[in-house]
Parts: C-alpha cells; structure tokens; sequence
C-alpha cells in the first residue's frame, strides 16, 4: 500500500513530467519572413547597421567613394529606417525576398520610395537588387555593431 507521502511524491513527479511534454510541444514556429526581418533588424540590445561593402553596376564592380565606404543602413524595430546620407523614413519587407524602403531626404526634403530584391540576407551579410534607369544594380552590405 502507498503512504500518503510516496503518493503525493508521484502525483507531482506526473504532474511535472506532463507539463514538460506540453511545454515542448508548444514550440513557436517562427515565419521565414520573420526570420529574415529579424537578421536584417538584429536583436533589440544589438541592432544591427549595414555598412556598404560592394557596388556592382550590370556586371561591372564599381570603385567606391568616400561617402560610400562610409555608408550606413539602419532598419530599426518598428519598421522605421534610417541612413548615413541623412535619409530616414519607414520600412517593410512585403515578401521574403523583397525590402521596401519609403524615406525623406531631410536636406531636401523630397520623399522617395525604392524597391529591392533581397538576393541574400544572413546575419552577416546583405546582398541587394534593384534596376535603375535598366541597368542592374547590386549591393553588398556587411553587418557592423
């Protein structure tokens, strides 16, 4: 016969064991989408800033500037975005391989929106796309913190 004691001592070791399969069980499956906004974004203690690594022009790689190897993104929390050329406006990323930049030039003032093809995204790396006046550009960033 079991005493009370040894009883109650089952009773939560089955308890305790049960609640462990339901917790492993409720694992949160995170969207590709998701995955990839969080590498482009980074973690709230280290967000991430994407400095300019490569320009290529069609199939031609283009020296940078200056300016340019100093260049910066940054895409923070809530879909606000911001650059080292004074740019700053808001972001979306509407399918896994697309970014979409809406900004304000404060010097000028002018609005401007632009439309990337994401080619890759690590939490490294950032490779992107787009066509200007029908050439080809590609963009290379590398993860700076």
């Amino acid at each position: 016969m079991l005493s009370s004691k040894n009883y109650f001592k089952g009773f939560y070791a089955s308890l305790f064991a049960i609640a462990l399969i339901f917790s492993a069980c409720n694992k949160t499956e995170v969207s590709p989408i998701d995955s990839q906004k969080t590498q482009l974004m980074g973690t709230v203690d280290k967000p991430v800033k994407w400095h300019l690594y490569s320009y290529t022009t069609g199939s031609t790689m283009q020296p940078l500037t200056y300016a340019q190897k100093n260049y910066i993104k940054t895409f923070g929390r809530n879909g606000f975005y911001i650059d080292s050329d004074g740019f700053s406006g808001s972001w979306d990323m509407p399918a896994v391989d697309q970014l979409k930049e809406n900004y304000t030039n404060f010097p000028s003032g002018s609005l401007g929106s632009q439309t990337y093809t994401i080619v890759k995204i690590s939490s490294t790396s950032l490779t992107l796309q787009h066509t200007y006046n029908g050439v080809q550009i590609t963009s290379v960033y590398d993860a700076v913190n």
